[in-house]
């Protein structure tokens, strides 16, 4: 996904397509949601000019989100959900199997002064009846997987990764939050900027007549950091939910959402992160290489390494996921 279009790939046939909006004062999330059966595509946009007026003048200003559905036999792009909401950045999004919520996340990571989140929220519409409901007080809410089976049940995750901004970042800034570790420094202009990542979480809810109800939590404290994504799935009929606290790949259990295994990869820094159809095999990503890891057994059956040399030069392919 672009700013401004998305692009649809289709493998078979070998072809390209652009969605664009027939908005041009809008941006686009940086995730669309598929829906196999239909071969339909929803993605989010949202205005610009409200996305700078909340960022830059009135943190409280409820910007213009809508939900776009694009058919793909007609190329037909329609709007079936659009509200206003106190939305800053959009991360994650997802559309149950049976279309009958959408999922997204509002995803904040920049800390104050005293390096605590800004209380992030995640937001669910129901499609049918085009009501809102939000969860807020999240600590950088960021993905959302639905339940394979149960198009009621979803789980999102607490990242806890984000950037503290001074004219010089000390680790007496950041030891404010206990939670969270100083990573990485930059200097930008006149200011530094401070990466950090803390304690993340696996949160699992079930959507009923009156809202959101949470089933339960996943955390681990200093043993479970910086979650990137995660994917629900099943394994010999077992349900569990994967995700990456680097160099490890996490298995939870879905129904008890406590921790069934923990597989050390020994790669730093592991990455992204998708299962296997039949929940045997884990496809990983390093910064520059490509992994397939054995869920029994833990080991690394395939690896790929991206890096390119000419003339004497080294050229990394980063990925963000797979």
């Amino acid at each position: 996904v672009g700013t401004h279009n998305a692009l649809i790939c289709d493998l078979d046939k070998r072809q390209v397509t652009s969605v664009v909006p027939a908005e041009e004062d809008v941006l686009l999330g940086p995730q669309v949601s598929y829906d196999a059966k239909t071969g339909e595509v929803f993605f989010v946009t949202y205005e610009v000019k409200g996305h700078l007026q909340m960022s830059l003048v009135d943190p409280q200003f409820k910007n213009r989100f809508s939900i776009k559905k694009w058919n793909q036999e007609t190329g037909e792009i329609t709007t079936v959900w659009t509200d206003e909401i106190n939305c800053l950045l959009l991360d994650g999004f997802r559309v149950t199997a049976d279309q009958s919520y959408a999922i997204f996340s509002d995803l904040r990571f920049a800390l104050d002064d005293e390096c605590q989140f800004d209380p992030n929220s995640i937001y669910i519409v129901d499609l049918k009846t085009k009501k809102t409901w939000e969860i807020p007080g999240l600590k950088a809410s960021a993905h959302v997987e639905p339940d394979p089976d149960d198009p009621n049940v979803f789980y999102v995750s607490e990242h806890q990764i984000g950037i503290v901004v001074r004219d010089q970042v000390t680790e007496e800034d950041v030891a404010k939050n206990k939670d969270v570790t100083l990573i990485a420094k930059l200097k930008f202009v006149t200011k530094e900027i401070g990466g950090v990542v803390g304690v993340a979480s696996i949160l699992k809810y079930r959507m009923t007549p009156e809202g959101p109800e949470l089933l339960g939590r996943y955390s681990d404290g200093q043993n479970f950091v910086r979650a990137t994504w995660h994917f629900a799935f099943k394994n010999k009929g077992r349900k569990y939910i994967a995700t990456i606290s680097s160099p490890y790949i996490m298995i939870i259990d879905a129904e008890t959402m406590a921790l069934y295994k923990k597989i050390d990869t020994g790669i730093k820094p592991l990455y992204g992160l998708q299962v296997s159809e039949d929940g045997e095999q884990f496809y990983c990503n390093s910064f520059f290489d490509f992994y397939i890891v054995d869920f029994d057994t833990g080991e690394v059956q395939t690896s790929c390494n991206f890096q390119k040399r000419r003339e004497g030069r080294v050229f990394h392919v980063s990925a963000h996921t797979i």
